[in-house]
């Protein structure tokens, strides 16, 4: 009986220093040993039906990749760019792109038919004598070079009818970085909601993407200098834009028709705002304008129905003609400096303004007597001119509301 018993106490001892071998022994079955820190990416490149070969692209993490040049070729068809996704439903890279990887990537040359795309002198993009609309793929990635030729600019048109790309059924498109300029009526009523503009971008010419209507997602770049007029007329998806710092001029009816575009954040070095720019922007709450702004165009913001503050930082010296008509929510208008001139129907309908008030002693010129039509707020002016404001030309509708201002 003594032996069985040092026998089974020899046993569990022997087992115990089994277990706790296996314990301490990093390799044993279970344990999940420390992957080593990822510190690069590696971007791969298909050629996805063509030929050639191009090596392998390596960044390490955090930094960005600036892509090759594309080199592979496919018969006669025209590489235009890269996909993260071989039948063109990943995301899409320009040639020559620059971005940050977040992992390692494939990415997949993207064919059209050819000559879908041309070029004429001076790198100037347009259709070529195969372009059919229906043939490219959901997202494309526009050329950057037509043979040896680098793209910077789409070509002009002369109206809506010859706009230069329409396009029915791409939803998104990616424009090459050597782009600084998209010609007048460049992609009127195309379907597609989203575009990366160029990092060189200087100028979005007339009516670029007039009744883009499901257009809803635009970054704009840091080059952009003009807006011109009509360029996003009639893009009833946006909802909000950042305009950047570069910016010089918005043109007539740049966003007018707008009809969800809900924030708009204009910068000081914007100079010029044309007429109708913000017109039938029923969304838009509220709207800082810049100090070099001193006129308040015709129509700027011609029914916006919802806009309840506007805030003008510079001296404003004009209100043109229905420039806040039928902004029945506007309760809050900062406006300082000397008017001089008040359109017709410039206040027509701002029927929850609590008051507005005009500093300058001598009465600014009514085109109108409608100005301040369908509406009752009181009219505040210099205590010493009240009789002079109440008997001006057109004024004189209004006598019974002209104040002393507190």
């Amino acid at each position: 009986m003594r032996k069985i018993t040092i026998l089974i106490l020899v046993t569990l001892l022997a087992l115990g220093s089994v277990l706790i071998s296996c314990k301490q022994d990093p390799a044993s079955p279970g344990d999940d040993p420390v992957k080593p820190a990822v510190t690069e990416y590696k971007i791969t490149f298909d050629a996805n039906g063509g030929e050639g070969t191009m090596a392998s692209l390596v960044v390490k993490v955090g930094e960005k990749a600036v892509l090759s040049r594309g080199t592979f070729t496919k018969g006669e068809e025209q590489f235009t760019g890269w996909n993260t996704k071989a039948d063109y439903t990943g995301d899409i890279y320009t040639d020559e792109d620059s971005f940050t990887p977040e992992s390692d990537l494939t990415l997949y040359a993207q064919w059209v038919p050819a000559n879908t795309f041309a070029v004429e002198e001076g790198g100037v993009l347009k259709k070529g004598t195969g372009f059919k609309a229906y043939k490219l793929p959901l997202k494309l990635a526009f050329p950057k070079y037509i043979g040896d030729v680098e793209v910077k600019s789409i070509i002009d048109r002369p109206d809506y009818s010859s706009g230069e790309f329409r396009l029915d059924s791409v939803k998104e498109i990616a424009l090459p970085d050597s782009m600084t300029k998209l010609g007048k009526y460049a992609f009127v009523y195309s379907n597609f909601s989203k575009v990366t503009l160029p990092d060189a971008l200087e100028e979005i010419s007339i009516d670029a993407f007039y009744c883009c209507r499901r257009l809803s997602d635009v970054s704009f770049p840091d080059t952009l200098e003009t807006i011109c007029a009509g360029a996003f007329t009639g893009c009833c998806s946006l909802e909000e834009i950042e305009l950047p710092s570069s910016l010089k001029s918005i043109g007539s009816s740049a966003f007018s028709q707008c009809y969800l575009l809900e924030s708009v954040v204009i910068p000081e070095s914007v100079t010029s705002i044309g007429t109708y720019a913000f017109s039938s922007c029923e969304r838009l709450t509220e709207m800082v304008i810049p100090s070099s702004i001193t006129i308040v165009p015709t129509h700027l913001f011609y029914c916006c129905s919802n806009l309840e503050t506007v805030e003008f930082k510079g001296q404003i010296t004009e209100i043109g003609t229905c420039g806040f008509f039928s902004c029945a929510s506007l309760k809050t208008l900062v406006l300082t400096g000397d008017v001089t001139s008040i359109g017709a129907s410039a206040f027509q309908g701002c029927s929850s303004l609590p008051s507005l008030t005009f500093t300058a002693t001598t009465p600014p010129t009514l085109v109108n007597w409608n100005a301040f039509d369908k509406t009752e707020f009181p009219i505040y002016v210099p205590a010493a001119s009240v009789d002079t404001y109440k008997a001006a030309e057109n004024w004189s509708t209004y006598a019974d509301r002209i104040q002393a201002a507190p």
